[in-house]
């Protein structure tokens, strides 16, 4: 019975350890002046479910961004880090429309404008916040 469970406990633990390693972080761009992917939060070169949570997880405070690569490649949306970042790489990822480059290679230095700045985008007509007119019948 004991051994059976350390061989339990010990094959948990190397699972535990092989995570971590996983999803180490693994900052493929340099800390200042280098190209870098729109929305690739992670830094591993491809746009992933992965990106979207490590933006939750640095909003919530879980992951630190010292360095400031994370909100540099990800916010997308506009200058800071929020949300609809994360969102947005939901739903280029479920196949909506990409309206923010998201994916795009981005050169600060060959760039004249601001990398971090969204597309202009027009205002919407309505209300967000208002729900759609239903017809009772």
């Amino acid at each position: 019975m004991k051994k059976a469970l350390v061989i339990v406990l010990a094959t948990l633990l190397l699972a535990y350890a092989m995570t971590v390693i996983a999803y180490a972080d693994t900052s493929s761009q340099p800390a200042s002046g280098g190209s870098y992917m729109r929305g690739d939060a992670d830094g591993d070169g491809h746009i992933t479910v992965l990106d979207a949570t490590k933006i939750q997880r640095v909003i919530a405070v879980l992951d630190t961004d010292d360095d400031g690569m994370v909100s540099l490649r990800s916010a997308v949306t506009g200058d800071s880090l929020n949300i609809m970042d994360a969102t947005a790489i939901q739903r280029v990822l479920a196949g909506f429309s990409n309206t923010y480059g998201i994916g795009i290679v981005v050169d600060p230095s060959s760039d004249p404008t601001d990398a971090t700045t969204a597309p202009t985008t027009q205002s919407p007509t309505r209300d967000p916040y208002e729900l759609p007119f239903v017809p009772v019948s």
